[in-house]
């Protein structure tokens, strides 16, 4: 699923964001490429987000925050408004960042992945106790230890305040 799609829109997000890694291509551009720019964003172009949204057709939930000023609303739109499969959703956070919804769409993906023929067999399967979503262990934190002492002998007063 989606959820909220990244690297969409490449020149129109160049334009508009102020933040963010679409800034680094008005950057690079204004810095090193100022008479280069349309075959900067031809090459671009072929990593778009929405060329390959064009192909695609899966069913879909994507998310948006209004707020995001990574993936602006207008290039997560663009991604969907191009998405080529019948099935698909939007949910919007009017006031969400680039948190979205601060976790509140993975339950919904999973009901939406539930509700698919087949699917929750395989769902179960991926999230046993213990295991990853992909069904590889779970990684454990490593024990605490305690920091060993540094030897400040060699030291001046001033040097170890």
């Amino acid at each position: 699923m989606p959820d909220v799609p990244f690297l969409c829109h490449f020149r129109h997000a160049a334009a508009i964001c102020g933040d963010g890694p679409y800034q680094e291509i008005a950057k690079s551009l204004r810095r090193h490429s100022r008479h280069r720019v349309e075959p900067a964003f031809t090459t671009l172009d072929h990593f778009d987000g929405v060329r390959f949204a064009r192909r695609a057709t899966a069913p879909a939930l994507f998310s948006v925050g209004l707020m995001d000023p990574v993936c602006p609303p207008s290039t997560v739109y663009a991604a969907f408004h191009h998405y080529a499969g019948e099935d698909r959703s939007m949910t919007v956070w009017p006031f969400g960042d680039h948190g979205g919804g601060c976790g509140s769409n993975p339950p919904v993906q999973l009901a939406r992945l539930r509700a698919r023929p087949g699917a929750g067999a395989l769902i179960a399967l991926h999230h046993r106790p213990g295991q990853t979503a992909r069904g590889r262990p779970a990684r454990r934190a490593a024990p605490r230890t305690e920091p060993r002492p540094r030897d400040l002998s060699g030291l001046g007063e001033a040097e170890t305040a």
